[in-house]
């Protein structure tokens, strides 16, 4: 457990940390002080040395650029001749080592170098040269190495079209006088080495130590460096900036480090012992410990007087609490009773629920069985249709599934279907059962069997979701049927499909005022009547149902919609 004295050594030693970071800090920044300086020196610098070696330069191209438009060498590029590299210097040269006149295609007309000099014999690929002079009026580049290198100018030959007809090029050595005049300018180390090991030393230099470098890339013909010129400062101003800054740092730092032994004193006095004699009355509860503190009118007093008050609320708190887990425990064997008797409760429920859902299913098989009883009477009662319920009711059913109906729904089809000439109970056998034509009088009796059905089934609650099948099965899709007369989507969908069933089984069954049609003729039949007697969407899905091998029945959602 951490004491009061751990925590003030542990903060002690925080403020401490913090100290050092702020050192740190200003240290860095200190650092970061002289770096910028140093970074200002060195961009001067660089721009002060690209600027020298511009002007170095500038005297070599302005001859070039007059020798490119000079009459006398686009004679020379211009005539068939061959061209020569001699040993003699070319007339018009200022304080150049070589020079070279190329013709269009490539071919050194001309060329001359100083005395006692070796020099390539074209200063980069005629590719090279051609796109360097064709991209600025006076190209500069380097030709050679860090151990010989030369320094480039050239410019097109132009004929008075503006057609480039030969390019010229004039170079100059980086002597070791050069080296040396271009150091005595910049007050500093100039030296020229591949740009990898330029580079490599440049990284390697701080400029927050005084140490200045900057390695200039020399482009070839191609553009990509021959070489690299590294220039070299020292700044002794930035290092003795920095020794005073670390000299300033650790002053403070001392005066600091005494500040904070000073405050380690106090709190120990003033802080620690006080607490170590509150610590030691709560740790083993003897108040006489606080003997010493109580009469103090500190923040320490108080606090000593609050530990003696609460030592004897707690006592109370003791009592109290001993009371209520009595009065808790009482309660617990309470609910535990009234849990067993819900328990129980729930299980009777439960039973009962079982014997219901029982009841329930006993109850819809009775209802199911009256049903197809009453269908059976139906087909018993006209022997010249017996088994149409059965055979329209199920053409019904799949048909309602290929339109899309659910199960519940397909439930009350199939029931509506089974029941839906129940009305021609009320028909006397006289009419129903006449062998021969009915007059007009007895069609009369004959069309009130939906309204019959519909008198007979409403009052059924469980039957209601069925009933329109038997009461609207004869109304038309153009609206000439009975007994409404309604037309379209006035009509149930389930009356319009059990409409088509009905038709389908009648004419494909024998009669005894004709035979039965051949399916094709049926099927016909039925399309003939699609607008008028029917709905057309579902004789469409009446004769994809109806063809051999159909699989209508497998996508039902797909054919409803």
């Amino acid at each position: 457990m951490r004491t009061i004295r751990s925590r003030v050594i542990l903060l002690l030693l925080a403020l401490a940390v913090g100290l050092s970071t702020t050192m740190a800090v200003w240290g860095a920044l200190a650092t970061r002080h002289a770096e910028w300086l140093a970074e200002g020196l060195r961009s001067q610098r660089i721009g002060f040395v690209t600027r020298l070696i511009d002007l170095r330069g500038e005297p070599a191209r302005q001859m070039v650029a007059d020798l490119a438009a000079s009459d006398d060498l686009l004679g020379l590029v211009q005539s068939p001749r061959s061209g020569s590299i001699g040993r003699r210097p070319p007339p018009a040269w200022h304080a150049m080592d070589a020079l070279w006149v190329f013709d269009a295609g490539g071919r050194l007309v001309h060329g001359a170098t100083t005395a006692g000099a070796t020099r390539p014999l074209a200063p980069g690929s005629w590719k090279d040269l051609l796109r360097a002079v064709s991209e600025a009026s006076v190209a500069s580049f380097y030709a050679g190495g860090p151990q010989q290198l030369l320094e480039v100018h050239g410019a097109a030959i132009r004929r008075s079209d503006g057609e480039i007809v030969g390019a010229v090029f004039a170079g100059r050595d980086w002597t070791k006088q050069a080296i040396e005049e271009l150091e005595r300018l910049t007050d500093g180390e100039v030296r020229l080495l591949p740009p990898a090991e330029a580079a490599r030393l440049v990284a390697g230099m701080h400029t927050s130590n005084g140490q200045f470098g900057h390695a200039l890339e020399l482009p070839g013909a191609n553009r990509r460096p021959v070489a690299a010129a590294l220039f070299t400062t020292a700044y002794p101003a930035i290092h003795a900036l920095r020794e005073a800054c670390n000299r300033s740092m650790a002053l403070v730092v001392v005066s600091l480090v005494l500040l904070l032994g000073l405050l380690l004193v106090c709190l120990v006095r003033w802080v620690s012992v006080p607490l170590r004699c509150i610590a030691r009355c709560l740790r083993r509860g003897d108040v006489s410990h606080l003997d010493r503190l109580t009469d103090d009118r500190t923040e320490y007093g108080d606090i000593a007087r609050l530990v003696r008050e609460f030592f004897r609320q707690r006592e109370d708190l003791r009592a109290a609490r001993d009371e209520l887990e009595e009065r808790v425990r009482e309660r617990t064997l309470e609910l535990a009773e009234a849990n067993h008797a819900l328990k129980l409760q729930v299980a009777r429920q439960q039973r009962a629920d079982v014997r219901i859902r029982t009841l329930n299913a006993s109850l819809a098989s009775a209802y199911e069985a009256t049903i197809e009883g009453w269908a059976r009477a139906l087909d018993l009662r006209d022997h010249e249709t017996e088994g149409h319920c059965r055979r329209v009711t199920d053409m019904t059913v799949r048909l309602a599934r290929a339109m899309g109906f659910g199960e519940e729904d397909l439930a009350h089809v199939r029931t509506g279907a089974l029941l839906h000439d129940i009305g021609k109970m009320g028909v006397p056998d006289s009419i129903l059962l006449k062998p021969g034509p009915l007059t007009a009088e007895e069609w009369q009796v004959v069309r009130k069997h939906p309204v019959l059905a519909y008198e007979l089934l409403s009052p059924i609650g469980f039957l209601r979701p069925a009933i329109a099948i038997p009461y609207l099965h004869h109304e038309r899709w153009d609206g000439c049927g009975y007994p409404l007369g309604l037309a379209g989507k006035q009509i149930p969908l389930a009356a319009r499909i059990f409409a088509v069933a009905d038709v389908w089984d009648a004419l494909r069954s024998d009669r005894p005022y004709r035979e039965r049609w051949p399916e094709e003729r049926v099927r016909e039949h039925i399309r003939s009547l699609a607008g008028t007697h029917f709905d057309p969407a579902v004789v469409e899905v009446f004769l994809r149902l109806a063809e051999p091998d159909s699989r209508v029945e497998e996508e039902p959602q797909r054919l409803a919609a």
